[in-house]
């Protein structure tokens, strides 16, 4: 029964992988003026429009700040993309990408449930002091120095500071410790969604969430076989999802930590986190290494083993503070925003100390 369903999981994937890596793809050139809907939340220094042609990433002039559910207009250049840039256009299912050079928002009317998220996010970047804790829970670098971040990304936990499969699962195990497994998990799984929503639908937070989900069914599935079907679904809903980095990344250092999985089971007593975080961490950046260095040219390896070795549970504590300073009421969550803020700091003087 197993084989047979490597085998249809193999199929579907040939099926699915086979016509997106065989169509064409091109991007328009010279002047362009657009109009359209901001899509999600803008990222960094750019936001996704969906106008009559498609989705277009457009850059956002400074003292702009369009909000998810804005109709603009854009002015600008198309960019001639090439490389690692141009399959990132292509895993975004983007038109191109557009160097703007004025935007001016027409409306700001929106449906209440993109304002609700509006709120929700403006909330969070009220609440937490750190731009770190704000960039780990939102995925959003731009309050974050830069310096900070080339630190970050030298050392090797620059995976950190972008929302993802990883801080998911922070959160569903705070959830999970709170509530139990029968209360818990519809309230994970309402978590799961919000939070892949406002953080802009990023592969490995919906890898994430359907491997916690399918967890739940009374299915009985094998580790890999739910990696599997979660890499199915997420071709069915966006087959151009094959060519993204974020994907490569996220499914190789899953696996990995999936292939190690009967060895961290025979860990017992006080060595089980240390030991097993540094056996995850290797086996993440060795799965991880060959694309890396395919992608940006270098690795942080083998420094990374020792960085997150230490930086991963300081931001697990950097993130759980966060969520608590969120769901507690102001004046009563003072004393963990303070905390959180003094957590991040240390995060930051770890980073440091390898830059």
């Amino acid at each position: 029964m197993k084989v047979l369903r490597a085998i249809i999981l193999v199929g579907l994937l040939t099926v699915l992988i086979v016509p997106i890596l065989l169509t064409p793809y091109s991007t328009p050139t010279g002047p362009a003026t657009l109009e359209g809907k901001v899509l999600l939340w803008p990222r960094q220094n750019y936001a996704i429009i969906s106008t009559e042609r498609g989705r277009v990433a457009v850059t956002r002039p400074e003292g702009t700040t369009p909000y998810a559910g804005d109709y603009v207009q854009v002015w600008g250049t198309w960019s001639v993309p090439t490389g690692t840039f141009g399959l990132w256009l292509r895993s975004e299912n983007l038109l191109g990408w557009v160097y703007t050079n004025s935007l001016r928002v027409k409306s700001t009317d929106k449906p209440w449930y993109i304002s609700f998220l509006v709120y929700m996010r403006l909330y969070i970047e009220g609440t937490l002091r750190s731009p770190i804790a704000r960039s780990m829970l939102l995925g959003d670098r731009s309050g974050v120095p830069e310096d900070v971040q080339e630190s970050f990304d030298a050392a090797g936990t620059s995976h950190l500071l972008a929302a993802s499969g990883l801080h998911l699962g922070i959160l569903s195990g705070l959830i999970y410790l709170i509530l139990g497994r029968k209360r818990g998990r519809w309230a994970i799984i309402i978590t799961a969604v919000v939070y892949i929503i406002m953080t802009g639908f990023r592969v490995s937070m919906v890898r994430a969430a359907l491997m916690v989900t399918l967890g739940f069914l009374p299915i009985r599935l094998h580790r890999f076989e739910r990696l599997g079907v979660a890499l199915c679904i997420i071709l069915l809903m966006w087959p151009q999802a094959i060519f993204g980095v974020g994907l490569w990344l996220s499914f190789s250092a899953t696996a990995s930590i999936l292939l190690i999985v009967p060895l961290l089971s025979k860990l017992k007593g006080v060595i089980k986190y240390p030991v097993g975080t540094i056996i995850t961490t290797t086996a993440c950046q060795l799965a991880t290494l060959p694309i890396t260095l395919y992608v940006f040219g270098r690795a942080a390896f083998p420094i990374g083993i020792v960085t997150n070795a230490v930086a991963i549970p300081l931001g697990t504590c950097v993130l759980a503070t966060a969520f608590f300073s969120i769901l507690i009421p102001y004046p009563l969550n003072y004393p963990i925003v303070l905390l959180n803020s003094f957590l991040s700091s240390l995060l930051v003087d770890w980073i440091g100390l390898f830059t």
